[in-house]
């Protein structure tokens, strides 16, 4: 039986030189392991994962910034391998991870990508393909093939199960011969698992033949189309009602006039709001004495009053501040598509409503390059630091090492190879989450498994924002792309590094954790213009050897204080007692989960509530008494790194950066 499946996505958008829109594939995956049943249930987790309001805003972008840009299948400009990277994300993530049941399957994220560009049955397969079309989040269509054919979930799952007569309806053809015998149990998997995509519409086949023209066949339109009705030398003339025809013309008189009490009593109708909206939003530039009037329609279209869509609109730095002035309380802002917002009006914004923004979407903003995004979080990260997702193209980027600068990296040891992921900003409720998320999967997932995809599931775990009470794991919002980087070990600014080893056979070294915390310090150049001395390895160590270790409340209580009190924007001394370099050559303190967050909440950083601390104390403290693991034997599932420890994973990762 097959177990490579392939995986992709498909939305209609404008091709190169073109006006009407077309299918295009936008996201490419391989799995291994994957066959059966679930392809189904990972077409539902990507579904509703891609429907959470947050991740559907990204996509919806991504999908946006394509048109226009490239050609349709096999034609130039050719669309590049993975072009939109946050909705590839959102596609591997659910094709491999569902921590709700225990299920993880597959490898990295990054290595099982496929190029968008590919045909559908390039590529290493025995066992189908799936489609899924985004084009419409709110109504979305899948299929599947073994050929070239589009099939439903109860065709598909009629190669490997006898159909209960019920779903089949003496439709399909099943060879009993080459499938699983009939049985309740495979009864009951076959109706759950037809049961769970109930309700989305199927891919047609002249849709599959628009994205890959060489591989499907066309659909004769002309017999499908319907005939038109004997009178239709008399078609129905649909006229404007008066409200809709004057309505663009009475809302830019009365914001010239100044009084937009009329428009505002508009707002109130319904299906109105959205429609002054629209004609607000083609006002380009925008006109500032409309700012009043946006800003209660943008009030009355918000979902929640916590969060306010600004993207499309043609404003200017100083509107946009104007109207963030107004915004007190928000959680969520939406800035994309604002051609002329700079980094400036970006700073200012978020300084004004530093007090509760959550979460600031700048996708597809012409003015805002990558390298103002990461030159703001190096020179102000405070900022930053409520934040719990800032999403723009740069920080949405699938890569290896870049040359960028993380607040937080989790890495995890399977064997003997590093896999993992950087975070350009962070939460420290989200890290919680993320760990628990974590270090629950280590009991819920087979050792043997969680060894070959450790590195999937921290990067799963970690790249969401916390959950709300009742939320599932599918349910989550993801705030980045899958970007592991080694940076942290060698820039000047700092950083966290959380490090794991759970492997079923810790051949490369023991089970364990550590949290590192490596302080900001001046680079070499600025030391020795400044005419500090540099230390020498041997006058550097104290008389332990040891390195400002913090253990909480139970650690060096003068290291600790030191380590509390500093703030990521205060350069380190380097003549203090709290730097010590080590055979690794690096500056670093040890830490427990309670001085993680005295550190973080003391900079500025939200709270956790303690119920949360807990639950994830109380999962590092398990016991494991799985006799299948070498040495067997009843003993902390995941222990704390010792310092030695701890350096030979350093000096390991030092090693392992260069292959990058």
């Amino acid at each position: 039986m097959g177990q490579r499946h392939q995986a992709f996505v498909i939305a209609r958008i404008i091709p190169h030189g073109a006006t009407q829109p077309r299918y295009r594939c936008v996201a490419a995956y391989h799995h291994q392991w994957c066959y059966g049943v679930l392809p189904l249930y990972a077409a539902r987790r990507f579904l509703t994962l891609a429907q959470q309001k947050d991740n559907a805003e990204i996509i919806r972008e991504e999908l946006h910034s394509l048109s226009g840009k490239y050609g349709t299948f096999g034609n130039e400009p050719a669309i590049p391998d993975t072009p939109c990277p946050f909705l590839a994300s959102v596609l591997g993530m659910s094709w491999d991870i569902d921590l709700d049941s225990g299920y993880s399957s597959g490898g990295t994220i990054t290595n099982s990508l496929l190029p968008a560009g590919m045909c559908s049955w390039d590529g290493d397969n025995n066992d189908g393909i799936s489609i899924i079309d985004v084009t419409d989040l709110e109504n979305p269509a899948y299929c599947f093939a073994t050929e070239a054919e589009p099939l439903t979930a109860t065709e598909y799952l009629s190669g490997y199960y006898s159909i209960p007569g019920e779903l089949n309806n003496g439709n399909i053809d099943v060879d009993e011969d080459n499938v699983e015998p009939r049985s309740d149990e495979n009864d009951k998997k076959v109706r759950a698992a037809i049961g769970i995509l109930d309700g989305v519409r199927l891919i047609d086949l002249s849709a599959l033949h628009e994205a890959w023209p060489t591989e499907y066949r066309p659909v004769n339109t002309e017999s499908t189309a319907p005939a038109e009705p004997s009178d239709a030398g008399n078609p129905p003339v649909t006229i404007p009602s008066l409200v809709n025809f004057s309505l663009p013309q009475a809302i830019l008189q009365t914001i010239e006039g100044g009084d937009t009490t009329i428009i505002e009593q508009l707002l109130w109708l319904p299906g109105k709001r959205k429609d002054v909206r629209d004609v607000l939003q083609a006002q380009k530039p925008y006109p500032d004495e409309g700012l009043p009037l946006l800003a209660k329609t943008l009030k009355e279209l918000s979902d929640t009053p916590l969060s306010v869509d600004l993207s499309g609109f043609d404003l200017a730095d100083a509107q946009v501040i104007a109207l963030a002035q107004g915004l007190e309380g928000v959680e969520a802002l939406n800035l994309s598509r604002i051609a002329r917002i700079t980094i400036d009006g970006v700073r200012e914004v978020l300084t004004l409503l530093s007090s509760g923004l959550k979460r600031i979407v700048l996708m597809n903003c012409e003015s805002i390059a990558d390298e103002d995004i990461w030159e703001l979080l190096r020179t102000k990260p405070s900022l930053f630091y409520k934040l719990e997702a800032l999403m723009h193209p740069a920080l949405l980027q699938i890569t290896q090492n870049p040359s960028r600068t993380p607040a937080i990296t989790f890495l995890t040891l399977p064997n003997d190879s590093y896999r993992g992921v950087s975070l350009p900003i962070f939460t420290p409720a989200g890290v919680i989450q993320g760990l628990t998320d974590f270090i629950a999967s280590m009991v819920l997932i087979n050792p043997w498994q969680f060894d070959a995809t450790g590195g999937a599931i921290i990067t799963a775990a970690c790249t969401a924002s916390p959950r709300k009470p009742g939320q599932s794991w599918n349910e989550r919002n993801i705030v980045t792309a899958p970007s592991l980087s080694f940076d942290t070990l060698s820039n000047d600014i700092g950083g966290w590094i959380f490090i794991v080893r759970c492997a079923a056979f810790p051949f490369g070294g023991p089970n364990g954790w550590a949290l590192l915390r490596f302080p900001p310090r001046p680079s070499k150049a600025k030391r020795i213009s400044e005419g500090k001395p540099q230390k020498k390895l041997s006058e550097s160590k104290g008389s332990s050897g040891e390195a400002g270790e913090v253990e909480g409340a139970s650690g060096n209580t003068e290291n600790r204080d030191l380590a509390e009190n500093d703030s990521s924007d205060k350069e380190t001394d380097p003549g203090d007692s709290n730097e010590t370099v080590t055979h690794s050559g690096l500056n670093f303190e040890l830490h427990d989960i309670r001085s993680f967050l005295t550190i973080t909440t003391q900079e500025g950083r939200p709270a956790v509530p303690e119920e949360a601390v807990l639950c994830l104390e109380e999962l590092l403290r398990r016991l494991e008494d799985n006799p299948t693991r070498s040495p067997p034997g009843k003993r902390l599932m995941c222990p704390k790194f010792t310092r030695d420890q701890v350096e030979k994973c350093l000096l390991d990762m030092q090693s392992q950066a260069w292959q990058y």
